[in-house]
């Protein structure tokens, strides 16, 4: 990614980094992404952790036998597992690639992920929106309001626990 890279290496939970090392070693894709990035770059304590991958939701069943489906939904397949204390939601990509997946997710705060070394990546420019305690949309045209009309309160949240401002401007 060029637009809105930056050099900033983060850290993160060890049972995280076992967990996306793990997938990667399979020759899969995985990162820490939404809130537990957005949390780690304003040193926020966080108990959300996402991860999103490319390895099919069976095969992490498989290697981790204590991992549940939750039930499929139109936004994309997602699963829970508990390790070392952490309640994890591993989801498949939305799309094909990491770059498809973020786009498809609702605020430039939340489109941001980490890969297993910590390495940050913010098509979005989620951190110029940290800076300007703003929330704004990834698609200015709304339709991530379409798909899930709850993400409007989702914004609310957000903006209300984080006191920041909302941006919907097109």
């Amino acid at each position: 990614f060029k637009k809105g890279s930056h050099i900033m290496k983060l850290s993160m939970n060890p049972t995280i980094v076992n967990l996306l090392s793990t997938i990667n070693e399979y020759g899969y894709e995985a990162y820490l992404v939404g809130g537990a990035v957005r949390d780690a770059i304003l040193n926020q304590p966080n108990s959300d952790y996402d991860i999103c991958t490319n390895m099919p939701l069976h095969l992490i069943k498989e290697l981790y036998p204590k991992f549940h489906l939750m039930k499929p939904n139109n936004h994309r397949n997602t699963g829970v597992i508990r390790l070392n204390g952490l309640e994890i939601e591993i989801s498949e990509f939305k799309g094909q690639t990491i770059a498809e997946d973020l786009y498809s997710r609702d605020f430039t705060i939340n489109a941001m992920a980490l890969d297993k070394q910590g390495n940050l990546i913010d098509p979005y420019n989620g951190i110029q929106s940290l800076k300007d305690k703003t929330i704004s949309l990834i698609d200015k045209q709304g339709t991530a309001f379409e798909e899930d009309p709850l993400r409007i309160l989702r914004g609310i949240r957000i903006a209300a626990k984080m006191n920041f401002d909302i941006n919907l401007m097109k």
